[in-house]
């Protein structure tokens, strides 16, 4: 069976957005970390310069420890990545979450959520 021109250009054309597609597909994080250290302790900064009682600082960092999991698996399912946690030495990466996660678990704590 012989190809002609008009069927050799669509065989190109399919390729090559095969590539592109499989291109993006690949570039796109499937792995993310968050700084489990820099996750609880720079909320508990923002208390400790706060004017609330030790006691309600340290419910209000309960409630912070409930929630965290949440939002680290909330935010692993709607983004569709595998979410690390552990200790950042160094990060320069768009891969790193940690602050997105604090301040996804604030908002939560703020509005109530548990």
């Amino acid at each position: 069976m012989k190809i002609n021109a008009i069927e050799q250009w669509v065989v190109i054309a399919v390729l090559s957005l095969t590539v592109v597609i499989g291109g993006f597909l690949l570039s796109q994080p499937r792995l993310v970390v968050v700084d489990m250290a820099r996750v609880i302790q720079r909320p508990s900064e923002m208390l400790s310069r706060s004017k609330i009682s030790d006691k309600a600082q340290q419910k209000i960092m309960q409630r912070y420890a409930i929630l965290l999991p949440k939002v680290i698996a909330a935010y692993g399912k709607a983004h569709g990545v595998t979410v690390v946690s552990g200790n950042v030495l160094v990060s320069q990466s768009h891969n790193d979450i940690s602050n997105i996660i604090i301040e996804q678990t604030l908002s939560r704590l703020k509005h109530g959520g548990i």
